[in-house]
């Protein structure tokens, strides 16, 4: 999996380029619990160690962030190290404590896991931020500096790292299988993005997820799909069949801006029925100077809003309370997924 490539990449820079990479995650966390001491366990125990290095080293020690080849000696009894570690730990979270760091061989940083289904550092794109700090620390002044960022396909929108790069779009129309080499304006940068394929025979392990039921997290382990929220409630739960939104049921509107996602919500009073319907825009023209409109960027305009779970007047409340009844509806998974990332960028 992307891990082991991951670690056979570290070990053949510093092997054939004598050349150290970086390892990163999101918080310093994540390096705890044997996580960082059985990264390259897998690449001991099959002998790959051993053999890149022509049986000099078989096997990996981890201390103070480091990772060191090492061996153990029969006649002195102990464990002999290399003198020197072939990669380095790093967490986005601390990225500051690296900074007197100097890391002249490394050339290559890997991020793992970039893509989460929890929350990303800080607000807006402060993850990014963070991420590319830790960049021009370890980079210095190398032109030939490498990232490589791998992960599941978790959260389908939101994420930093394609939004600052100007290819989220892009990347949510890639298909699985698909390879896309983006260029910036400069020409300088090059991003390659790669949708892995799943096998065709697919995996041994995948028997443990063939349920009666199919699910989305099932679909994401097995074949790679963008993990979906399982349930997100449509109109099928509070219309009967035939029936419909009419305008007059609509009693007020608002709007939604995720990115350049616009979504339309009507408040519908339908007899004993009052809830929410978030869909895709169809109202032609939205007065910004009147309208109610939520946007996580900063306005001025007294109609705008930024916080929808944290109301400033009545109305901002009346929307709230729709929240909390648990009586919001939407159109389809794609736009629930968009309601979704918002409230989660908050």
């Amino acid at each position: 999996g992307k891990s082991t490539s991951c670690a056979k990449i570290a070990l053949r820079n510093y092997i054939e380029k004598n050349q150290t990479t970086g390892f990163a995650r999101r918080y310093d966390d994540d390096w705890k619990n044997n996580t960082a001491e059985t990264y390259f366990d897998f690449l001991v125990s099959d002998g790959y160690v051993s053999k890149i290095t022509n049986g000099k080293w078989d096997n990996v020690y981890y201390y103070g962030h480091k990772w060191f080849l090492c061996k153990w000696d029969d006649e002195k009894e102990k464990l002999i190290r290399d003198k020197t570690p072939f990669a380095y730990a790093f967490a986005l979270n601390t990225w500051e404590k690296s900074k007197s760091g100097q890391y002249p061989t490394m050339h290559t940083l890997i991020f793992e896991e970039f893509i989460t289904n929890t929350r990303y550092l800080g607000v807006e794109n402060a993850e990014f931020s963070f991420y590319s700090n830790l960049v021009s620390t370890l980079a210095r002044n190398k032109e030939d500096f490498v990232n490589i960022l791998v992960g599941n396909t978790i959260r389908r929108y939101g994420n930093p790292y394609f939004i600052c790069m100007g290819i989220e779009k892009k990347v949510l129309e890639m298909q699985p299988g698909d390879r896309i080499v983006f260029k910036t304006e400069g020409k300088r940068l090059k991003i390659a993005c790669e949708y892995t394929d799943p096998p065709v025979d697919g995996k041994k392990s995948d028997i443990l997820f063939d349920f009666p039921t199919d699910n989305a997290v099932s679909r994401q382990i097995t074949t790679g799909e963008w993990q979906i929220e399982q349930h997100y409630p449509t109109l099928r739960e509070v219309l009967q069949e035939g029936e419909h939104i009419k305008p007059k049921d609509i009693i007020y509107t608002y709007y939604l801006i995720y990115r350049d996602n616009i979504l339309q919500a009507d408040v519908v009073l339908q007899g004993d029925k009052f809830y929410t319907y978030y869909h895709r825009q169809t109202n032609e023209f939205i007065d910004e100077e009147n309208d109610l409109i939520f946007d996580l960027n900063f306005h001025l305009e007294p109609n705008y809003r930024r916080n929808i779970m944290k109301p400033t007047d009545r109305i901002g409340q009346k929307v709230l309370e729709h929240f909390k009844r648990e009586s919001v509806y939407v159109e389809d998974v794609q736009v629930g997924e968009i309601l979704y990332s918002y409230i989660q960028s908050l």
